[in-house]
C-alpha cells in the first residue's frame, strides 16, 4: 500500500480514467479508487479490449 505522504491529492482531479478490460488488474484499480474516496461519478470506465481481440 502507499504510504500516507506519497498519496497524490485526489481531490485535485475532476476526472479519472480507467482502461477496463474487466480483468483482475482494472477491477483493482477501480476498486482502489473507490476505497481512495474517489466519488463514483468522478470515474470513467473505457472498454479495452486485451490479447488482440476487438469487439464480440
Amino acid at each position: 500500500m502507499i504510504g500516507q505522504a506519497a498519496r497524490p491529492d485526489l481531490g485535485a482531479y475532476r476526472r479519472f480514467v480507467v482502461a477496463f478490460s474487466g480483468g483482475k488488474d482494472s477491477l483493482a484499480a477501480l476498486l482502489a479508487l473507490l476505497s481512495l474516496g474517489v466519488l463514483e461519478h468522478a470515474i470513467e470506465l473505457h472498454r479495452h479490449y486485451v490479447d488482440g481481440q476487438g469487439p464480440p
